[in-house]
């Protein structure tokens, strides 16, 4: 991957960085206070809407991982993500009707719709940087890339608002942010889209992984079967390094067939430079 791919991946992560500190810093004000909703009514909703994105985060998880499969899948989900998020913002900081008694339902509808688009997009792109490459120096840098950006979105969110509040009066200042966070979100995805590298296809499942282990024992156990009968008794064992693997797949041994498995405590969380040996029940080294 070049620095233009790298760049262009990493582009997005301004406006997604760029969304989030306004949401938590300014609408508690905005409609505390300037709205005239209350803190204590402006406080249930947000955490109502928090509760609302952390239930639904596992299940846009699954979202992204069954649109992986599907040809275009993640464009495709990262583009309407990204129309929504840029609609759901300008609504929730330009509400219609300022003093009305449906404001409620327009703040928490609009920060719900802000949450779902935020995390479906941001699902589906640190997906997609960690599936740019096989090579772990460059998803490194690709992370790098990505959090430079990041933290250019998070400066903008700090500099803008006020700088807006000095060009423009206060119902226009949050209509101009809008504008120029929609626009900075839709190009973001667009050099995406067009100029970063595709995510690299899934070539196997991890049942189809864990399928050759089966496949190998089954067929030791006729290879040993076959010297039994040639009164050869020298041990044939089956031994497997699942260092890597730990995280990821379902290593109960009995269905493997393995004889010997071994595990690196620091891929698990373990301590470093531990590890550990399983050893099959009844077998004499």
């Amino acid at each position: 991957m070049n620095t233009g791919q790298r760049l262009a991946y990493g582009l997005l992560g301004a406006p997604l960085a760029m969304a989030a500190l306004p949401v938590y810093i300014y609408t508690p004000k905005l409609y505390g206070d300037e709205f005239g909703l209350g803190l204590a009514l402006t406080g249930v909703i947000l955490l109502g809407s928090r509760l609302v994105d952390t239930l639904q985060d596992p299940w846009l998880g699954r979202l992204a991982d069954y649109m992986q499969h599907r040809p275009g899948g993640w464009p495709a989900l990262a583009t309407m993500a990204a129309l929504c998020l840029g609609l759901a913002y300008a609504a929730l900081f330009n509400p219609p009707a300022r003093e009305n008694s449906l404001l409620p339902i327009w703040f928490a509808l609009a920060l719900i719709l802000v949450y779902t688009a935020h995390s479906a997009l941001n699902i589906t792109y640190l997906a997609w940087g960690a599936r740019a490459s096989d090579d772990s120096h460059e998803r490194t840098r690709i992370v790098a890339v990505r959090e430079a950006f990041a933290l250019l979105g998070v400066i903008l969110a700090s500099l803008l608002p006020m700088l807006f509040a000095d060009w423009f009066d206060a119902q226009q200042r949050w209509l101009w942010y809008s504008i120029v966070f929609a626009g900075m979100l839709l190009l973001a995805v667009w050099v995406l889209l067009r100029h970063a590298p595709l995510p690299l296809p899934l070539h196997a499942s991890p049942q189809r992984l864990l399928q050759p282990l089966r496949k190998i024992a089954n067929l030791l156990d006729t290879i040993r079967a076959d010297r039994r009968q040639k009164d050869n008794q020298t041990p044939l064992l089956f031994h497997t390094d699942a260092a890597q693997a730990a995280n990821y797949l379902d290593l109960h041994v009995a269905r493997l067939g393995v004889d010997l498995l071994t595990l690196n405590g620091g891929k698990i969380y373990g301590p470093k430079q531990s590890g550990a040996l399983f050893i099959k029940a009844g077998l004499k080294l």
